[in-house]
This record gives structure tokens, C-alpha cells and sequence, in this order.
């Protein structure tokens, strides 16, 4: 008697680096094997991407000032839906937290937004002042508020106090429990 092997080899992984780019804007991919090897994917014009998450052959990109997600299929580099948010809402960053799931701040609304890729459903809670990171590790997520606002003079961005960050249980959608937020000491964004 012989065994034979049933399963195909797996294939290669499958390396990217992505970098948004605010001025274009688009979004260089290179391969991690390859860096000389950009390939620029456009994003939606008037949009101001900073950040970019993924998860498996999937990214989200925040576009800023355009109140919008791109979430792109990185084989192909095509959109695979586009997530519009109301006006002003600023989507900063965003982290998966499923195959299907990206959350998102929304700076300009101070809220976290829970994306269905599957539906095109949202739905946002509120959390800290302009909230500007997210970071999903060990089941729960950890939200940065910058607590910042225009400034008297100008149209930079001044502290208006501590930072925070907003732990939230993203399966409830809400707090874990009585520690739902940690201070920031001092006002430096």
C-alpha cells in the first residue's frame, strides 16, 4: 500500500506593501519580493487616504475628506465596494476584525463605524473627540481619540486636553465592561 498526497502544495504567500498617498491619490502596492515592482492603484478623486488595513486578499482605505472606504481585492486591485459615509464624517483609519468586518473612525463625527462588506451595512456609537487610530488585538478594540480642534489662529489643529483611548467588545459593539476608556496623560494629541 502507498499514500499519495491529496492536497495541491499551497501557493506562494502572498506579500504586499501599501502606502497611501493623501497628494494623488492612490495607493502604491509592491510586492514584498519584488519593491521595485510599484503598482499605483487609483483611488476615488478628492479623497485624502492616510492609512490603509487589511486582512487576507482584502484592504480598506479610509479616504479622509472624501467621506468614503475603498475596500480593494489585492489580487486584482479591484474595488470591491465603496462605503460612503455622511458629510463631514472623515474616515481616518480602520481594522478588521473578521474576513467581512472593518471598523472605521470617523474623526469628523467622533464615532467608530462597524462596516458589513457582505451587506454594505453600517452602523457608528460614539467614542472619544476625533478619533484618528484603531487597532484590533487580543478581541477587543482600542480606539485613539487625538481630542483636538481648530486652533484660534490659522487652520492647524490645537490639543483641547488629554487623549483617550475607547476599549470597545467589537461582537456587543459597545464597552466590555466598567473599563471602557483609558486617559492619556497630558494634551499633546
Amino acid at each position: 500500500l502507498a499514500c499519495a498526497d491529496v492536497a495541491d502544495p499551497l501557493p506562494p504567500p502572498f506579500e504586499l506593501v501599501l502606502v497611501p498617498d493623501s497628494a494623488v491619490p492612490d495607493l502604491s502596492v509592491l510586492p514584498a519580493a519584488d519593491p521595485g515592482a510599484l503598482t499605483p492603484v487609483s483611488l476615488l478623486p478628492g479623497s485624502t487616504p492616510a492609512a490603509v488595513a487589511t486582512r487576507g486578499r482584502l484592504a480598506a482605505v479610509p479616504l479622509g475628506a472624501a467621506d468614503a472606504v475603498q475596500v480593494l481585492e489585492l489580487e486584482t486591485f479591484g474595488v470591491l465596494r465603496m462605503v460612503n459615509f455622511p458629510d463631514g464624517s472623515e474616515p481616518a483609519e480602520a481594522a478588521f476584525t473578521a474576513d467581512t468586518v472593518p471598523f472605521v473612525t470617523l474623526a469628523g463625527l467622533n464615532r467608530v463605524a462597524r462596516v458589513d462588506l457582505v451587506t454594505g451595512d453600517t452602523t457608528s456609537i460614539a467614542v472619544g473627540h476625533e478619533p484618528r487610530a484603531i487597532l484590533f488585538t487580543r478581541g477587543r478594540l482600542f480606539v485613539l481619540s487625538a481630542n483636538t480642534g481648530p486652533c484660534d489662529v490659522g487652520t492647524d489643529r490645537c490639543s483641547l486636553g488629554p487623549s483617550w483611548i475607547t476599549v470597545l467588545d467589537p461582537d456587543a459593539f459597545g464597552p466590555p465592561g466598567p473599563a471602557d476608556s483609558i486617559g492619556l496623560p497630558g494634551s499633546l494629541n
